[in-house]
């Protein structure tokens, strides 16, 4: 043990009454990846903590990579929503070799604004079927987790 590793959170904000409001829990980070070496798709479910919650993301970032440049790594995301909607985004892709950001975006939110996303899936997939060649995608979200 002549190492020792150290890590550290600092939070900043405010200690509230109640006000009324919609009651959130805020969510840093979040991610779900896929992974494969096949050339269909496959997915990759993030959902809320608590089930039959509903999540309003306000920070979107996706990532694409490959482990063999000479295959093309494919991504998209899909947004899921309470009234049985959703919103497929375009697809996205890269010959890197290491995570390449192909989207990072904040979404505004105001007072009225309530989540109603109730899943984000990502999909991804290669060219071609090699397993000397894997395809990785990720979506990493920031925002709220509300009740419905």
């Amino acid at each position: 043990p002549n190492s020792y590793a150290h890590g550290r959170v600092t939070i900043s904000g405010h200690e509230t009454v109640a006000t009324g409001l919609v009651s959130g829990k805020p969510f840093l980070g979040r991610s779900v990846a896929a992974t494969t070496w096949m050339n269909n798709w496959v997915s990759s479910t993030l959902e809320p903590l608590y089930a039959g919650n509903h999540l309003t993301p306000t920070e979107l970032k996706v990532e694409v990579y490959t482990t063999n440049s000479s295959y093309t790594a494919y991504v998209y995301y899909v947004l899921h929503y309470a009234d049985g909607t959703s919103y497929s985004s375009d697809i996205y892709q890269t010959n890197n070799s290491s995570y390449k950001t192909v989207l990072e975006t904040t979404i505004p939110v105001h007072s009225a604004l309530r989540g109603t996303v109730t899943s984000v899936e990502v999909f991804t997939k290669s060219a071609y079927a090699n397993p000397n060649s894997y395809a990785h995608g990720r979506v990493t979200i920031s925002g709220h987790e509300t009740t419905p």
